[in-house]
């Protein structure tokens, strides 16, 4: 058995224990190597296959100066690895500096690289982790339809462009600390996300997340502006949304469905909230309780279909603006009929609501509040801040 020492970025060396080593000069089985790997000679080819398992990491002929290939990560920790592609020097990472290593599981790591252009990894099925700790901008598809890509750490990634990550089948975790800008179907069809660490996202535009199914959180503290249209549609692990800066932005009525269908989403709170776009919340059959305090205008077919909306918390100073196909607002809802949905009002806006345009028809579900009353409600959302 022999002795593999790598040394890692910071020139400290990396020993594996237990490793069967073959080589292009084919030496006897179990003979002790140790190399950098600068030092590794062109044409060698070395296996290291971990005793732990059946996994492998191959240098490929011809192609290794601080470059490996991990051909089976299946169960291999990323931790476990050192340096696994690392192309020095460059600033930024492009299709045909890497397409010689599209072969075999392979895990990315670049100290160097600010960027990553646009469709350099589209479609590629080997890719398993990719760490780019000084990247800041993922460009348009970069990364679309990496079906084996598992996990992304990105510590200085700013923007993330649209379909950067789009199709990435089975990507269970994404850290991106100070990206502030998501395009379209960023991460998009990212079926097995459940984890997304987006700590300073103020931006995500239309199909952002749309269809990661086992996202069940999401921190909206820092999102300003409106989601685009189908953000977070059919994200149906999604349990709550606090968002407590979200604010209308200029084109907010080009926005759709942004949580359509969201299937466990049970609460909702959007404190300075003025203008809701079309069918917000529509086909949220869990969707029991929404505060807009701030609402002016509630758009159409926003609460269709939400089956079990009980509680509807309107406490601005003026009555919100209701569409003209207003029967649609509620269609489907307890608030609606002889259900047992009711919308909750400022005591000193009761008679303004049940005489105005679009709230006479629900008149017998609008409740008046006392100050006293407001303030001994489930302020849930206070466990957040």
């Amino acid at each position: 058995m022999a002795d593999i020492v790598l040394y890692d970025e910071a020139g400290e060396p990396v020993t594996y224990e237990n490793v069967e080593t073959l080589t292009t000069d084919t030496p006897t089985e179990g003979e002790t190597v140790t190399f950098t790997l600068g030092e590794v000679m062109d044409n060698l080819k070395v296996e290291l296959n971990l005793a732990d398992g059946d996994q492998t990491v191959t240098v490929p002929e011809g192609k290794l100066l601080k470059n490996l290939i991990i051909k089976k990560p299946d169960t291999l920790l990323a931790e476990n690895i050192v340096s696994p592609i690392e192309i020095a020097g460059v600033k930024g990472i492009f299709y045909d500096e890497m397409k010689q290593f599209i072969e075999g599981n392979i895990t990315i790591t670049n100290k160097n690289a600010s960027f990553v252009a646009s469709r350099c990894f589209y479609s590629n099925s080997n890719i398993y982790l990719v760490n780019l700790r000084n990247c800041q901008s993922v460009y348009s598809q970069a990364f679309q339809r990496c079906s084996k890509l598992m996990f992304t750490v990105f510590p200085k990634c700013e923007m993330v462009d649209y379909y950067g990550f789009f199709g990435c089948a089975s990507m269970v975790s994404a850290s991106f600390p100070e990206c502030k800008t998501i395009g379209q179907a960023g991460f998009g069809g990212c079926y097995k996300l459940e984890s997304a660490y987006f700590p300073k996202v103020s931006f995500l535009a239309e199909r952002a997340f749309e269809n990661c199914y086992t996202l069940e959180k999401f921190d909206f503290t820092p999102v300003t502006s409106m989601p685009g249209s189908f953000a977070f549609a059919k994200c149906s692990a999604l349990k709550e949304v606090y968002a407590p800066n979200l604010m209308t932005s200029s084109g907010y009525w080009r926005a759709y469905g942004a949580f359509l269908s969201c299937s466990v989403l049970s609460r909702v709170y959007m404190p300075k909230l003025s203008y809701t776009c079309t069918s917000m919340f529509q086909s949220c059959p869990n969707l029991e309780q929404v505060s807009l305090p701030m609402c002016i205008s509630i758009a159409s077919s926003m609460f269709r279909a939400c089956s079990k909306l009980v509680s509807l918390y309107l406490f601005n100073s003026s009555v919100p603006n209701m569409p003209y196909s207003y029967s649609y607002v509620f269609l489907g809802t307890p608030i609606e009929g002889a259900g047992s949905g009711r919308i909750y009002v400022k005591e000193s806006m009761y008679s303004a609501y049940v005489s105005a345009r679009g709230f006479t028809a629900y008149s017998s579900k609008i409740v008046a509040l006392t100050d006293e009353e407001i303030a001994a409600l489930d302020h849930w959302w206070e466990e957040k801040t």
